[in-house]
């Protein structure tokens, strides 16, 4: 009797009973939590070392020689930011350029039908190519910027400490992750928007395949050479970051060949 009498009391204080409410500032027993503080926000840079659209390639030491950090085009200079160059130029000096534009080395392989300038204002992502290595370099000089060294395009191309055999990694290059033909015998490739293609760790665009770049040549040389491949590049080896480069006369005009500019980071929190 006693013990059903007490199995009735503990079976009505268990329905009865209703927890205590719990909330995320009290404990498991509804007691006050201490006073949370909230964490401090992490400091945001004044300004970027580099320019608008342009990377960060960290410095190190490479073929035994101290390399300075500097930036570098996040992509290849479009028709459209050359058209506005253009623009931009004194009346005698842009009409002249103009004049030059769209036309390819009676010693190229590739047709001026390949120039970019033509299709500027339907296709103005797509990179200036036919375009002479001091004309480039004068581009990147209006902007505040220079060409590349072959030092800094290959640095910043094997993702600098990672030492990747081709830009971006170590993966055979294929016209899946490039703008580079799909068979030895294909002839129908073109100039792809830049940044069509996943960009390496470093951020950078296309630094394989699409077109050649220039790189930076001294006024005494006769020939300069451009760096990456292209749009026409089938052969393996010239798409190693490792690879010299092809060499072209220095007023050579290439349907395979643009640029990319470069310009040293500036130092503390100043934007140069």
């Amino acid at each position: 009797m006693a013990m059903t009498i007490w199995l009735i009391v503990l079976r009505a204080l268990t329905m009865s009973w209703v927890p205590p409410l719990i909330d995320e500032f009290r404990d498991e027993y509804n007691r006050p939590l201490p006073e949370r503080k909230s964490r401090p926000a992490k400091p945001v840079s004044a300004a970027s070392p580099c320019k608008p659209g342009m990377a960060l390639i960290d410095g190190g030491t490479f073929a035994a020689r101290p390399l300075r950090r500097f930036c570098l085009d996040t992509h290849e200079v479009t028709v459209g930011e050359f058209h506005a160059y253009v623009q931009q130029l004194a009346a005698t000096d842009g009409e002249r350029l103009q004049r030059q534009l769209g036309h390819v080395s009676a010693s190229e392989p590739i047709g001026k039908e390949r120039c970019t300038w033509s299709r500027r204002g339907k296709a103005p992502q797509r990179p200036i190519n036919c375009v002479a290595i001091d004309e480039a370099q004068e581009f990147c000089e209006f902007h505040g910027k220079r060409l590349p060294t072959h030092v800094e395009w290959k640095w910043a191309a094997r993702g600098a400490l990672a030492a990747f055999k081709y830009p971006g990694g170590n993966h055979k290059p294929t016209a899946a992750w490039l703008n580079m033909p799909r068979a030895a015998d294909d002839r129908y490739g073109e100039p792809r928007d830049v940044g069509s293609y996943t960009p390496s760790l470093s951020g950078l665009h296309d630094m394989a395949g699409n077109v050649w770049e220039w790189v930076a040549c001294t006024t005494a040389e006769p020939r300069c050479s451009a760096r990456g491949g292209g749009f026409a590049t089938f052969a393996e080896e010239e798409l190693r970051t490792a690879f010299a480069g092809r060499e072209h006369a220095r007023e050579a005009r290439s349907a395979e060949v643009g640029f990319r500019c470069a310009a040293a980071a500036a130092t503390g929190d100043a934007q140069r």
